[in-house]
């Protein structure tokens, strides 16, 4: 999966009323995408226009870095290794599970048994000053802290070390998110180009009477006074699902009275089931807001319409998260990641080169452009990121790399950076696996050893370390080779 990742740095506390405190110290963002292929933004020559994105990936000190790569081919894989910096395996994270919401069904999923320290836990341990938030798709466990109760695991966002949350359990549609939790909200679900309810997974629907199994899909938050901890959304999300994203992440700064924070936004868009909004389906279909079909070509399908709009809405929404970020003061202090964690749905088989045109392919919406595969292939079209970073303000522009390497001759490691993990392959033998969480790096926690066995050729060690101070961005990266 070829994905997009933009890393953002920008150093200097700008004060607004209601802003970030002058002075305090950098937060971070992760932004993640569903289902997105390597060439559906703009910028990769994408059929839907996205202006937000390409505005970012151009901005001043920006760089895209387009050969990242993200830790698993399907959505759960991906996201522990967002959360751990490590080898999903080492997790026990191996696929995905079906659960469309916690009052359908509860998820046996285990996700980090051992409690592996996660980017939740950089923020926790970074001290007080710090909040830190969770919002959108989660897809790593059941929600309950009583869910061995009832037959499941606990894994929220809230036990792997996040202060606060606003998610869904795992997927959910892009429009109209919860429109099938009751039956009064029924009459104004939008099925788009499905024309009926997809995805769904679990049991009796809480909505009752002719509410189909495993269809409601809603929205829950930590509360203490609630059964299980957590409680959910007793109201309507409007048709499109990424404002709804925004808006919670909107609650979650303007709570935080301009203290640093640490966040995860994972967006739904474009996991099936992606479904526009009519507005943005015209919009494209009236090439205001898409690129016209090749001459000669037919016009967009339902499918390809639903899924340009998606884009269309991810784009807008990402857009309002940095203009927040603006507003309050925070985005010039603020490290900021754009990925998304798999490549487009349907497979071309047998061999991932897929029929049509390279933005048409025949399989499905989504573009992984020149690259071979899509979700679920091993090949790059399903594991492939692009990376931004951009230092702001007036701080003086100057990186030492300098640290970045360490070692020589034929055993020298090879640092290869992951949106979603840092990967350290110390020889060039075997096929070691080990790493650290980016943002726990950052955040300055990252100190912890990560040890992978070499197969007989003993043991590497990785000791990443990022060191911020008001005069200078330092990434220092100390690798250390063990000899059996």
């Amino acid at each position: 999966m070829r994905v997009a990742v933009f890393l953002l740095v920008a150093f200097a506390a700008v004060a607004t009323c209601a802003a970030a405190k002058p002075g305090s110290k950098p937060s971070f963002l992760f932004i993640l995408g569903d289902d997105i292929g390597w060439a559906d933004f703009g910028y990769n020559n994408g059929t839907a226009f996205t202006p937000n994105l390409d505005a970012w990936a151009t901005a001043e000190g920006s760089i895209l870095m387009q050969d990242m790569h993200s830790g698993g081919t399907v959505c759960s894989p991906t996201r522990a290794t967002v959360l751990t910096g490590r080898n999903h395996f080492r997790d026990c994270v191996d696929y995905v599970y079906g659960c469309s919401d916690m009052t359908e069904c509860v998820p046996s999923f285990e996700f980090a048994p051992q409690h592996t320290f996660t980017i939740g836990d950089a923020a926790r341990a970074a001290g007080s000053e710090y909040s830190s938030f969770f919002g959108g798709k989660w897809h790593l466990g059941s929600f309950y802290n009583d869910s061995e109760k009832l037959g499941g695991r606990t894994s929220s966002p809230i036990s792997h070390g996040f202060d606060h949350m606003n998610a869904t359990v795992e997927v959910a549609p892009t429009a109209t998110t919860n429109c099938q939790c009751r039956q009064d909200w029924d009459k104004e679900c939008l099925f788009g180009h499905y024309k009926k309810p997809t995805h769904c997974s679990g049991g009796a629907n809480p909505g009752g009477g002719s509410l189909p199994r495993g269809c409601c899909f809603n929205y829950w938050w930590e509360d203490q006074e609630a059964e299980h901890g957590v409680t959910n959304l007793t109201n309507f999300v409007p048709q499109d699902d990424s404002q709804y994203t925004h808006s919670s992440f909107v609650k979650f700064i303007d709570s935080i009275d301009g203290n640093p924070f640490l966040a995860q936004l994972s967006f739904h868009n474009c996991h099936i089931p992606f479904i526009g909004t009519e507005e943005r389906r015209q919009a494209c279909a009236q090439n205001k807001t898409c690129k016209p079909p090749l001459p000669g070509s037919q016009p967009y399908t339902d499918e390809e319409l639903d899924f340009y709009a998606c884009i269309s809405e991810l784009d807008n929404a990402i857009g309002d998260v940095l203009q927040l970020l603006k507003d309050r003061g925070y985005y010039d202090n603020t490290m900021i990641w754009l990925a998304t964690d798999n490549g487009p749905e349907e497979n071309c088989h047998p061999e991932g080169i897929c029929k049509g045109t390279e933005h048409r392919p025949q399989q499905g919406a989504g573009s992984a452009g020149p690259l071979r595969g899509r979700k679920r292939d091993i090949w790059v079209g399903s594991s492939t990121c692009f990376a931004e970073q951009c230092c702001r303000g007036p701080l003086p522009r100057t990186t030492d790399w300098s640290g970045v390497m360490a070692g020589h001759g034929p055993r020298q490691p090879r640092f290869v950076g992951h949106c979603c993990y840092l990967r350290f392959s110390p020889h060039r033998h075997g096929g070691a696996w080990g790493g650290a969480p980016c943002l726990a790096v950052v955040v300055g926690h990252g100190r912890t050893q990560h040890h992978a066995h070499h197969q007989g050729r003993g043991m590497a060690t990785a000791r990443p370390r990022l060191v911020l101070s008001t005069r200078k961005l330092v990434w220092v990266m100390h690798l250390e080779v063990l000899h059996s």
